[in-house]
């Protein structure tokens, strides 16, 4: 039942590519620092199932297609919504590519700098639904920063804070509480038919599907058995971490001196801010904290990576690191992954982190729905 009323709602399948699959190669664009991770607990002796490695080839298939936040810090709003598109594909209602932009738009109201997290993703994606790719495209611009054509006939009219939240949110946050017929009245202060017809088919996705999706479960994921099990059932999560620059190989630790490992960051490997190392020191003062956000297809507890950390006394050491978990980004496939693989297979824009760190920095989060059994 709900698979035939979404095809109907969401009308037709996409076709070509989105804008936010053709912005150019970057290095990563991070979210503010997360103040509410709530590390799990490692208990994985728990785990009913007792396996090494969940089927992480079975969700990466379950994935849409890699993205690119471009130049904004809108990790988290692109791991929620590809977390909505991996469990309604999940559900049996196909690999739909859904709207960051308008997501985007829902979180800033308000604010004046970006950055989110999936406690408040999932709840405005309750509350207000959510739409097409096609009928809201992302663009990958913080316009605080640059010049768009729409910038100044969108957000010219405002001052301020106010001028500030529509530049990150690309609109002016007053057209979601406008009316119908000022939204497509000629002369109306707030004329703005195209967002008529965002804020009708989020509401009708609201009413028709998603109210029949979600519940009022918890979100967190509190311990690694648990962790393990949603991935064994083929439940993807988000999971936010503190972000250690080094560990990402991320272009920021030659800004910091901390020292990276490029084909690390080709070949999609995170690894583990060492006590002693430059890296954990750095990466953790106040004005360089930062928070990332992924969707978590699988793990792997008895793969090994090894990488190399800078320590405080300026030598290099080398350091191996047993059990990853398997992750999808959204910085596109190149740099970062282009190289990465499992088995042999390459899927790039996919990484994989080392548990050690996502369980001493991280936190994991589980979209509340109703899942079926597979």
């Amino acid at each position: 039942m709900i698979k035939n009323v979404l095809i109907l709602i969401f009308f037709i399948a996409l076709s070509g590519k989105a804008f936010s699959e053709q912005l150019p190669a970057y290095e990563g664009y991070f979210d503010a620092p997360y103040t509410d991770l709530a590390h799990p607990i490692v208990d994985d002796q728990f785990n009913k199932s007792s396996s090494i490695r969940n089927d992480v080839e079975s969700m990466i298939e379950m994935q849409t297609s890699i993205k690119s936040q471009g130049s904004r810090g809108t990790c988290s709003i692109f791991s929620a919504t590809a977390l909505l598109e991996a469990v309604l594909n999940r559900e049996g209602l196909g690999k739909i590519d859904l709207s960051e932009e308008w997501l985007e738009f829902l979180v800033m109201i308000g604010r004046t700098s970006d950055g989110s997290n999936s406690y408040k993703n999932f709840r405005y994606l309750k509350r207000y639904g959510t739409v097409l790719e096609s009928t809201w495209e992302y663009i990958g611009e913080d316009w605080t920063k640059t010049y768009n054509s729409l910038k100044e006939p969108r957000c010219g009219h405002l001052e301020g804070d106010k001028q500030t939240t529509c530049y990150l949110g690309h609109r002016d946050h007053a057209l979601l509480r406008a009316s119908t017929e000022e939204l497509t009245t000629e002369g109306s202060q707030l004329y703005d038919p195209e967002f008529a017809k965002i804020k009708k088919a989020a509401y009708t996705n609201k009413h028709e599907v998603l109210n029949k999706f979600f519940n009022d479960n918890r979100i967190s994921v509190y311990s690694t058995s648990e962790l393990k099990e949603y991935l064994d059932k083929k439940i993807p999560l988000t999971m936010g971490i503190q972000v250690h620059y080094a560990s990402w190989a991320h272009r920021l630790a030659d800004n910091y001196g901390i020292t990276r490992d490029t084909e690390q960051f080709s070949n999609g490997i995170v690894t583990y801010p060492e006590i002693g190392s430059l890296d954990r020191e750095i990466s953790s003062q106040s004005d360089k904290r930062a928070g990332h956000s992924v969707v978590i297809v699988g793990y792997d507890n008895d793969r090994v990576v090894t990488g190399k950390m800078k320590m405080t006394d300026g030598t290099i050491k080398e350091f191996s690191y047993k059990g990853v978990y398997y992750f999808k980004n959204s910085w596109g496939t190149f740099p970062f992954g282009s190289k990465f693989e499992i088995d042999g297979i390459n899927y790039p824009g996919y990484g994989m982190i080392t548990q050690k760190y996502a369980h001493e920095f991280g936190s994991f989060y589980v979209l509340p729905v109703n899942y079926s059994d597979i």
